[in-house]
């Protein structure tokens, strides 16, 4: 694969895979940072921001919605949902996500999100204990 880019752009990114990797030592994102994931059974978002980290799961079939909000300095194995307790912080980084989201011309919402275009192989299917609660 050939570019025109330079050897060395400047980037706007961030590498997020000591995180993502589980180091506990990896600094979290010191703005705020959406992430998300689609399937052909749900659609995944998340924003990471001061700390907080608001996942939003939603089933492609029925629409049925589940949300989590944690703290991860405080809780960084995830036991704690905060989501009744802060739900103006909840509400603040629902509406940063959605504003994200809008950018997006495939036309993604916070209820849903338009599947992948690829095809999954016919024998494939994720594993029964993949992202399960």
């Amino acid at each position: 694969c050939s570019s025109d880019l330079p050897n060395d752009p400047a980037s706007d990114g961030r590498n997020l895979l000591p995180a993502l990797s589980g180091d506990p030592k990896a600094p979290l994102p010191n703005k705020p940072t959406p992430f998300v994931a689609v399937n052909s059974t749900r659609a995944q978002f998340a924003l990471f921001d001061d700390g907080y980290k608001l996942v939003r799961r939603v089933n492609q079939s029925d629409g049925a919605v589940k949300e989590w909000l944690y703290h991860l300095s405080a809780d960084p194995d995830e036991k704690k949902n905060l989501l009744a307790a802060q739900p103006e912080r909840a509400t603040s980084m629902r509406e940063q996500l959605e504003t994200w989201l809008k950018l997006d011309p495939t036309g993604p919402t916070l209820d849903h999100a338009p599947p992948p275009k690829e095809s999954q192989p016919a024998n494939w299917s994720p594993p029964k204990d993949w992202a399960q609660d």
